[in-house]
């Protein structure tokens, strides 16, 4: 507790906490509210045409210039009017005032550079500018990834809970109960949803089995290419050993002292020498021979 109270008594901390607090009043709350929110139900591309995000960068690098604009703006970051909660927090003690103002400015800096870069199809790729078309194609695209997250969220659940249960059935879990399938399997009469379950019970049979042969199919054709790779980095190290030994020769260089070498002894090498070197033929010798 101590160590609390002493960093709140620090002016940087009271700095940092105080344009935090005016940053979550005029950018990332106002931001939840447009995005998550979402009251007119505007889809991501029409936020786009709207002008709604160049609007907020423009705010934040007016911020970046000059940092009393956060103490001043009478409209958050997507020009919506301020209310009173505000008021309090733009009262700045004269002795974090250089450090409030370098703080507010690195956040905007770095508010900034996280937008342009997350949103660069937006700003100025292929979605800056939608057409007519594009906007109707997307316009069940919500401005936020919230479902998304529902869904990550539920299948993390779900492992926690079944960590022994296989990816088909997490998946057919989460698809029901994001789906309501069990509310729609409700609406039915009771022989109709026999027939219902028998049918999805033998059609997900199939599906499982279908999976496994793709599953199958795809760790075996892994395995090929693996090998294949494998065959070619073998039959490279023969060529570049092949080329060591022919270029020692030509030098005179024993093959003794050369690294790559250094895992055979001495006599197997003097041998292979002697053997290069003549037309003598390597009696009393094992040869492994590597097909191509």
């Amino acid at each position: 507790m101590t160590a609390i109270v002493t960093n709140l008594k620090n002016p940087i901390v009271l700095a940092q906490l105080q344009a935090l607090g005016l940053f979550s009043k005029i950018l990332t709350g106002p931001w939840m509210r447009v995005f998550y929110k979402n009251e007119q139900q505007r889809s991501n591309l029409e936020l786009v045409s709207d002008g709604v995000i160049t609007e907020c960068l423009a705010f934040l690098n007016e911020v970046k210039r000059d940092s009393s604009t956060i103490l001043s703006c009478a409209c958050d970051a997507f020009g919506v009017a301020l209310d009173e909660s505000v008021l309090n927090l733009r009262i700045i003690d004269p002795s974090v005032g250089d450090k409030f103002s370098i703080v507010v400015t690195s956040l905007a800096n770095a508010f900034i550079c996280k937008l342009s870069h997350q949103l660069k199809q937006h700003l100025s790729g292929s979605l800056s500018k939608p057409t007519a078309a594009m906007q109707a194609d997307g316009a069940s695209c919500p401005p936020h990834n919230m479902q998304a997250e529902r869904i990550l969220g539920t299948m993390d659940a779900l492992w926690r809970r079944a960590p022994n249960a296989n990816l088909g059935f997490i998946d057919g879990k989460v698809k029901g109960i994001h789906n309501r399938t069990l509310e729609w399997l409700e609406n039915f009469p009771v022989d109709e949803q026999s027939r219902l379950l028998e049918f999805t019970v033998h059609r997900g049979a199939k599906a499982k089995h279908l999976r496994k042969q793709r599953e199958r199919a795809t760790n075996e054709a892994k395995a090929k290419k693996q090998s294949i790779l494998t065959s070619k980095k073998d039959m490279a190290n023969r060529k570049k050993l092949e080329e060591c030994i022919k270029t020692s020769l030509a030098q005179q260089l024993p093959l003794v002292g050369l690294d790559m070498f250094k895992e055979f002894s001495e006599a197997d090498l003097d041998k292979l020498e002697k053997f290069v070197k003549s037309d003598e033929s390597l009696i009393g010798t094992d040869l492994l021979h590597v097909w191509d």
